[in-house]
């Protein structure tokens, strides 16, 4: 019987943790930095889509910034439109890019996006901090990229 149990309780965890992400760009409705909605209407169809969701806060997420800064070059030159996603206020997550991703805010293929309410971490299928997510100009998902070891790792797929 307890055998039983925990093999039911297994096969519930592994549906749990196996949950699929969205293949195509799900609709959500957040805020841009000027506080006007942006949704799943308003990314760009001229270049590939590239969400990276994190937390001010989140050390591995300054990490990961940090290494976006350090490839501001590369990223600048990317047919690519960077859609970072942060959990807090606009405040916050300006005090967070002058910290430790400067050189970002002056790259004119950035949108810097923000949400309070988790509801973009839902409907994206967020575990961690942080998550990143590129999407095609058809806004198809390519991949999904977990933790900053992972964060550069888009510019291999759209080249």
């Amino acid at each position: 019987m307890k055998n039983l149990i925990l093999f039911i309780a297994l096969i519930s965890t592994s549906a749990i943790i196996a949950q699929d992400y969205p293949k195509s760009l799900p609709e959500f409705e957040i805020w841009n930095q000027n506080n006007e909605k942006f949704s799943q209407d308003d990314v760009s169809t001229e270049s590939y889509s590239y969400f990276v969701y994190f937390n001010p806060t989140c050390r591995h997420c300054q990490t990961a910034f940090k290494t976006l800064n350090l490839h501001v070059d590369k990223l600048k030159n990317a047919r690519v439109k960077l859609y970072p996603v942060s959990t807090k206020g606009q405040k916050e997550t300006l005090e967070f890019f002058k910290g430790f991703a400067p050189k970002l805010l002056d790259l004119s293929n950035i949108q810097i996006l923000l949400e309070d309410d988790y509801k973009f971490a839902d409907v994206f299928f967020v575990g961690s901090y942080p998550t990143a997510y590129l999407y095609d100009k058809q806004h198809k998902l390519i991949k999904v990229y977990k933790g900053e070891g992972e964060i550069m790792g888009f510019l291999d797929e759209i080249k």
